[in-house]
């Protein structure tokens, strides 16, 4: 496995990934019809390139397929929002979104920003309160009729 700027061959692989990974999660924490809201089907890949291109994005690949993604936008002042982590399914567990997320706050220090913000699923929270976010508040989000429940977390980058 090894890590790569983004770059526009990989849009096609990150929307299959992205809806793969949404329709993967267990349906006791989310309902069908808001993994349906959130990821109804593989968008386009000029979508995600016109959405990933402004932000600072990582790929992390397995034998040239991208298995995991993520991507912070930078245009804040002095702070970056983690707009998207998503790992592929049979890749979940194995540390990827811990590495992806350990590569995007270096690089976030070495602009030195004082904070990192997210809306974190319900799924995703636990890995960003390990590694020191904070719950700010509660927010949703509304995607094609369904509420979809999020935490605003923060991590100060002040030492």
């Amino acid at each position: 496995m090894y890590l790569v700027k983004y770059h526009s061959s990989f849009a096609h692989q990150i929307s299959q990934l992205f809806h793969q990974a949404v329709q993967h999660i267990d349906h006791a924490i989310y309902s069908k019809a808001q993994l349906d809201a959130w990821s109804f089907a593989p968008r386009s890949a000029q979508y995600w390139h016109n959405r990933l291109k402004h932000m600072y994005c990582l790929v992390m690949l397995h034998e040239d397929r991208c298995i995991g993604f993520i991507a912070m936008e930078t245009h804040f002042k002095q702070q970056g929002y983690i707009a998207h982590l998503y790992i592929a399914p049979e890749f979940q567990g194995q540390g990827i979104a811990t590495q992806l997320f350990e590569s995007v706050l270096q690089y976030a220090q070495s602009l030195d920003y004082a904070q990192l913000i997210v809306d974190a699923s319900s799924l995703s929270a636990p890995l960003f309160r390990l590694h020191g976010f904070i719950r700010q508040s509660r927010c949703y989000q509304l995607q094609r009729g369904q509420m979809l429940p999020a935490l605003v977390m923060r991590k100060s980058l002040l030492v």
